[in-house]
């Protein structure tokens, strides 16, 4: 299975989304790092799935 990359994207903004099939498309995270080395670093997600009835 070859996987090629289609685009990079980096959602900034609270409230910035994107749409995709999940299973047309192969897609991945970065690791995220905290501003001050000493505190934790999270990343807020919302996922939802639709099914075709």
């Amino acid at each position: 299975n070859q996987k090629q990359l289609l685009d990079d994207v980096c959602l900034q903004q609270a409230g910035d989304l994107l749409l995709i099939n999940d299973q047309r498309i192969y897609h991945d995270v970065s690791n995220i790092y905290p501003k001050d080395a000493t505190q934790a670093a999270w990343r807020d997600v919302l996922v939802l799935t639709f099914h075709r009835l």
